[in-house]
């Protein structure tokens, strides 16, 4: 067999001992409660303590930068920062 069949059959055994991972599909933003896989669940993993993921506020202004810089990796120090970037830096520089 080679490596590809190996896999699969590894897989397969995985799967016949109901120990394969399948990802949770986590519907809307982080908070004390999430939708996951369609249930309505306490949420003991969201890392949103200031309560920012579902404000709208905050959605439209980061729409709003992306929609004027774009998004991408720049390489900072190598090419230079995006405009968008800067407007993240501390206003006592």
């Amino acid at each position: 067999m080679g490596l590809e069949q190996d896999a699969l059959a590894e897989l397969r055994e995985l799967a016949a001992m109901h120990r394969m991972r399948m990802p949770r599909v986590v519907d809307g933003a982080q908070g004390a409660v999430a939708v996951v896989d369609g249930r309505e669940l306490v949420n003991f993993a969201s890392n949103d303590y200031l309560g920012l993921a579902g404000d709208a506020r905050l959605a439209r202004a980061a729409a709003a930068v992306l929609d004027e810089c774009g998004t991408g990796a720049y390489g900072y120090g190598v090419r230079g920062t995006s405009v968008g970037s800067t407007l993240c830096w501390p206003r006592t520089w």
